[in-house]
Order: C-alpha cells, then sequence, then structure tokens
C-alpha cells in the first residue's frame, strides 16, 4: 500500500501517535494530494449533506472519479479493531450523505474511502 509507505518513511511515530492524529494524517493526506490539481479539485472538511466531509476529490472532468475520504484514529473511535472503525467511517459517509454534494454538481463515479490509523499502521478500504 503506497499510503502505508509514504506514513512509515515520511511521519514520525510521535506525529502519528500525538493528542489528534487525525488531524496530522488529514494534513498528511491532502498535502500529498494537492499535486493532482490542476486536473483535481482538493477540499477538506466542508460541508456536505448532513456533516462535515474530511477530504473530497473532484475531478475537472465530471467523467472521472471523484473521492470522499474519511479518516479515522483508533485511538479517538470507540474501536480498537481497525475493521470496525473502517465500517464506522464508510457507514458515516453514507448515513451523513457526503455525496449530494457531488451527485448535485453532476458527478457519477463517486468512490467512497475509509483510512483508518493506529501510529503508523494505515489500512484503507473502498465502499462496496
Amino acid at each position: 500500500l503506497i499510503l502505508n509507505d509514504f506514513v512509515v518513511s515520511t511521519l514520525s511515530y510521535f506525529d502519528a501517535k500525538g493528542k489528534d492524529p487525525e488531524n496530522v494524517y488529514l494534513g498528511f493526506i491532502a498535502g500529498m494530494l494537492i499535486g493532482l490539481e490542476p486536473e483535481y479539485k482538493v477540499t477538506t472538511n466542508r460541508e456536505s449533506g448532513y456533516g462535515r466531509y474530511d477530504v473530497m476529490v473532484k475531478p475537472k472532468d465530471k467523467q472521472k472519479p471523484a473521492f470522499i475520504l474519511e479518516l479515522k484514529s483508533l485511538n479517538k473511535t470507540k474501536h480498537k479493531d481497525p475493521k470496525k472503525a473502517i465500517q464506522e467511517a464508510l457507514k458515516q459517509i453514507n448515513d451523513r450523505g457526503y455525496e449530494k454534494e457531488l451527485l448535485a454538481q453532476g458527478y457519477n463515479n463517486i468512490t467512497k474511502l475509509a483510512i483508518v490509523s493506529d501510529g503508523k499502521e494505515v489500512w484503507v478500504k473502498e465502499d462496496e
């Protein structure tokens, strides 16, 4: 997994396990994705549907896939099992309707991703 390789080689364990590791990962991932501009627009913590997504990546070409990313940290969730935290993140994306903004703008190809971290360990799963 590319993200895991980047985390291991770039982040300090103290960054990834600190007081608010979700914000560390959010900044890290947004920084990596910003290189997709101008083909894609990357936004973070904006309102959509009934809540605020962590990261949204919108292509200029609406035929290309758009992405919604929800981040969870094991030490911030009620779950200590990465699989349960992943399910919680995907459920949050769907329950809160984060895709509503994309659908209203004419995007139909939407990929929803859960990213769960525990220190420098990272799990990523796409909604099925």
